[in-house]
């Protein structure tokens, strides 16, 4: 399927790192993947005639199955974050609704 996964995601874990000042802290690290796929507008509505699910999201992605990406997971695409608000399907690919987030920092 991956023929027409013309764009790519970055994964973010919530992890341990030191900063600048060798300080030990806890956030948001980029992870150095990049994952091809297709993603695509989306909205409630759109979910809730497709799916019947009431989920509010931004953005629909597809891709092959990757089982680092759950529920509530980070994904970084063209340099917005967003959360992985529902998966509705992962057998021979992966659908992913996902919702912009504003407020998540990523930490060098």
């Amino acid at each position: 399927m991956s023929w027409f996964y013309d764009k790519e995601i970055s994964l973010c874990s919530y992890s341990s790192y030191e900063d600048e000042h060798g300080i030990k802290r806890n956030g948001w690290i980029l992870q150095e993947n990049d994952i091809s796929c297709d993603v695509q507008p989306y909205s409630l509505e759109k979910c809730e005639k497709d799916y019947g699910y009431s989920v509010e999201c931004t953005k629909r992605v597809f891709m092959d199955c990757d089982s680092n990406i759950v529920e509530s997971s980070i994904i970084q695409y063209q340099d917005k974050f967003y959360e992985v608000k529902k998966i509705p399907w992962c057998e021979d690919y992966m659908e992913l609704l996902l919702l912009e987030r504003k407020d998540v920092v990523i930490n060098a």
